[in-house]
């Protein structure tokens, strides 16, 4: 006989729909209209998903605002190709970027539900609480929303694997795997924050012990179901993970290779730096106080104006941990007990990765920076803070479920815990929205002006995206500095230049390798322009761009070296310039022609090119007589290689599919590639090997030189095709094994 499903109660539902709405509401309420773009990640696709697609597609090879690092990004492009679809039905990009702004948070308070409830059915109300403390609470703001970078994402995710992972353990069902496998895909690009998918797995390793250890047999059983599910959320991933990983074995990518050895070079130093909170404030659900006026944060007056006043009550939440705690034994059997400790096991460990400075554990957790990859944890406060939380929310559900078995102030503590959460989230507004670090009066909130669009659309109608901008002035980023017409609120982010023109463009000190970098200040210190030329045309520099409307508090700012800053004049953009190209419609956007601005491809042999995509050249040589250098003016990287194509005299354009062929294909000219003074590329074109070649590859001429076509090609794209095919035939294969088992 079939049990007839609970209906769940309808108060909960109407409450649960009443704060999903007021978290659709809540972008509008802290950013009034405008937009809040900016940041080291950029949230500028939330708001123009189509132009930052067309800058990356599949593409995506080219570290935006620097020079290439060859570190892919093809793990946005799932989010970029929906979130493009739905501008189609959302056009204001208002209100589009509120609707991203909101979305985690929403699928996170929905999604924590629905996991607690698989661990303690029926307790609806405890676990909208819970969810609540989880998206809302003052940890949960510091650490993810005041910024909204990437791993925001996982305020949607950690719930969502934890949800369909119990589920998929239980049932086992092939629907479960599916939905996992979309969510997953939909925010590839969240999963890239492995510094915080660790921050929730790693408490969760002594518990998992811990449950090995108190009853094995228990547990075995759902080690298969655990490894499919494993297998299925990595084959989900890839497409991207398989040219990620191969991005790094190639000598001379040095991009994330050399972030991860200087993480775990400063581990220490950075621990020393930041570990100056306490437990006290996480068991109050509050981030740390005194790292924030450590770093003079502007919303450090949120603590002394209001948090410190209210901070008593929260002992509420203690209060009931306590009970949990001290009481559980009279509550659950075996099993549950099992799963009660297992989480008062991870809690603990996720309370001392969030706080480190518990004494003599200090001292271990910087031991553990000795740990091949442990130093992507240094920032222990930012990486551990949303699993801590997570984490925390679940065990007080769990506690209030004993509250409720054993106590009469079930129905106090639980109206408690929620008007606590309300009364914590008060000053969201004034600590997101606040001002850009060190400036008091500048908000990172705008509106994109109609000046600043109609320059950049203009670069890419007149600009070949082949060459690379200078920008003034440079700043100690690599961040681009966009003004409202009031100079109350600016973009401080990424910049934006490429995703609206496809033109690189090069804004500050981070663009480069720190050689470069040096160069570049240096020779603008010492108003050496000649050598400034040189070392600009030998990264490819074609333009400059200047903005002239910067608020004179953001100069004033960390933002800029106010040594370097005085030398970026008029005189500079003059010796490095010989004629304006495009000017804004107010004038606070100038764009300049470089002096004698290079080309991308050059050799003294008689060649012509053409551009196919970021990662593919056509080149036809004509009339070679004698070896001749040719020089590829894009960050040297072993994978570029120069191919022979069948010769045409006009260098045909390949298709996407015939790219598959350069997997299989030997490159002309292999051991002559070598990195070109130190930035670009150069191969040796020499007529006798291109006469070994096959016939059809070149033309031999009555004065014994040849004529060839090549094709430039960058080889780790095929690497993302592979992961592609290879993503779909593992899914499919799981779903085919799960579809075929017995029940």
């Amino acid at each position: 006989m079939r049990t007839e499903k609970k209906v769940p109660p309808r108060i909960w539902l109407m409450m649960s729909v009443a704060i999903v709405g007021l978290l659709i509401f809540l972008p509008y309420y802290l950013f009034g209209g405008r937009l809040f773009l900016g940041g080291d990640d950029t949230r500028i696709f939330y708001a123009y998903p189509r132009e930052v697609m067309q800058s990356l597609a599949i593409f995506s090879w080219n570290t935006i605002s620097s020079l290439s690092s060859y570190t892919p990004n093809h793990h946005f492009f799932p989010f970029l190709f929906a979130l493009s679809g739905l501008e189609m039905l959302i056009p204001s990009k208002t209100v589009l970027f509120y609707f991203t702004f909101s979305l985690p948070l929403i699928l996170g308070f929905i999604y924590f539900q629905k996991f607690v409830l698989q661990i303690i059915k029926d307790e609806y109300y405890s676990a909208l609480v819970a969810a609540l403390l989880y998206v809302l609470s003052p940890v949960t703001i510091f650490s993810q929303l005041l910024y909204f970078l990437s791993p925001a994402w996982l305020i949607a995710l950690f719930p969502i694997y934890a949800y369909y992972y119990v589920k998929f353990l239980r049932d086992g069902r092939t629907r479960d795997i599916i939905w996992i496998v979309f969510w997953a895909i939909l925010f590839s690009f969240a999963n890239l924050g492995v510094p915080w998918l660790g921050g929730l797995f790693l408490p969760f390793v002594p518990a998992i012990i811990f449950l090995l250890i108190r009853d094995r047999q228990a547990i075995l059983p759902y080690l298969w179901r655990s490894f499919i599910f494993g297998i299925s959320l990595a084959a989900s991933q890839l497409f991207w993970v398989i040219p990620f990983v191969i991005s790094l074995m190639y000598r001379g990518d040095l991009g994330l290779a050399a972030r991860v050895t200087d993480a775990a070079a400063t581990f220490a130093a950075t621990v020393n730096g930041t570990a100056t909170g306490n437990v006290i404030y996480p068991l109050l659900t509050f981030y740390h106080k005194q790292l924030i006026s450590d770093l003079n944060l502007p919303f450090q007056g949120v603590f002394t104006s209001y948090y410190d006043y209210i901070l008593p009550l929260s002992i509420v939440f203690i209060g009931v941990l306590f009970i949990g705690l001290t009481r559980y034994k009279q509550v659950f059997q075996k099993k549950q007990e099992s799963v009660y400790l297992a989480f008062v096991i991870a809690f603990l460990a996720a309370l001392y990765f969030f706080t480190v400075n518990i004494g003599i554990l200090k001292d271990v957790f910087i031991l553990f920076g000795h740990v091949p990859g442990f130093g992507i944890f240094r920032n222990f406060t930012d990486k551990f803070a949303l699993g801590y939380i997570f984490i925390y929310a679940s065990l007080l559900y769990l506690s209030l479920y004993i509250v409720k078995k054993v106590s009469r102030f079930y129905f106090i503590s639980l109206f408690s815990m929620a008007f606590l959460v309300v009364l914590n989230a008060v000053p969201i507004k004034p600590i997101i929205n606040s001002p850009l670090w060190t400036t008091k009066d500048v908000y990172r909130t705008l509106y994109l002006p109609q000046e600043y669009l109609s320059f950049v659309y203009d670069i890419s109608a007149n600009i070949s995206p082949a060459g690379n901008i200078f920008s003034l002035p440079q700043n100690i980023a690599s961040y681009s500095i966009i003004s409202e017409d009031n100079q109350k609120h600016i973009y401080a982010g990424v910049s934006p230049v490429k995703f609206f023109s496809g033109v690189n463009d090069l804004s500050g000190s981070g663009s480069y390798p720190p050689q470069i970098a040096e160069e570049i200040e240096r020779a603008v210190m010492t108003r050496n322009y000649e050598e400034l030329l040189i070392v600009l045309r030998k990264i490819n520099v074609t333009h400059v761009m200047v903005t002239n409307n910067i608020p004179e508090s953001v100069q004033k700012s960390y933002m800029y070296n106010s040594k370097y800053f005085v030398y970026q004049d008029q005189q500079l953009i003059e010796a490095l310039t010989d004629g304006e190209v495009i000017t804004s419609a107010e004038g606070n956007y100038i764009l300049y022609r470089l002096k004698d601005a290079p080309t991308i491809i050059t050799s003294p042999a008689e060649i012509s090119f053409t551009r196919v995509s970021p990662i593919q050249y056509k080149v036809s040589v004509n009339n070679l007589s004698s070896v001749q250098p040719l020089v590829f003016a894009e960050t040297f990287h072993p994978g570029w290689g120069l191919y022979p194509s069948e010769y045409t005299n006009n260098g045909g354009a390949a298709t996407l599919f015939s790219e598959l062929k350069y997997a299989f294909s030997r490159p002309l000219t292999t051991l002559s590639h070598q990195a070109f003074a130190p930035h670009g590329n150069v191969w040796l074109l020499d007529p006798k090997e291109i006469k070994n070649l096959n016939s059809k590859y070149y033309q031999g001429n009555s004065d014994g030189s040849v004529s060839a076509d090549f094709t430039l090609y960058f080889r780790p794209q095929i690497y993302f095709y592979f992961g592609l095919i290879i993503t779909v035939v593992s899914i499919i294969t799981v779903f085919v094994y799960l579809s075929k088992r017995k029940p």
